[in-house]
């Protein structure tokens, strides 16, 4: 009779830790995976807040423009920003920035020489 006990608290023994190394196999992963799911969102969440504080205030720009598009100012401004020109002026569109002058750095040999070139003449 005490063998038999002996042999049943084993098993239980055994099924108590199958059934944890069970649910260590399957509970683990899963918050792994939604701990990711959760830090993804977050991030997603922080760029969608940042596209709304972005749009609201390009929305309150164009709500000022159009108010001053309904009590006639700004016409001329819109106007030219789509290409309108008044009568007799030119049109001149310039894509992309333009270049920067770049500074020679000019030791003082060479500003000799300049300055000597410039007496000479």
């Amino acid at each position: 009779m005490r063998r038999k006990k002996k042999t049943n608290t084993i098993f239980y023994i055994i099924l108590i830790c199958v059934a944890w190394l069970f649910l260590l196999i399957r509970v683990i992963p899963s918050l792994v995976t939604l701990s990711y799911s959760y830090i993804k969102e977050s991030k997603e969440v922080k760029k969608l807040e940042q596209d709304i504080k972005r749009l609201s205030g390009e929305n309150k720009e164009m709500k000022g423009r159009i108010n001053d598009l309904k009590n006639g100012k700004g016409w001329e401004e819109e106007a030219r920003k789509q290409g309108w020109v008044k009568e007799g002026e030119i049109l001149i569109r310039i894509k992309g920035k333009l270049p920067e002058k770049k500074e020679e750095k000019v030791g003082l040999l060479q500003k000799f020489l300049s300055w000597f070139e410039k007496e000479r003449k």
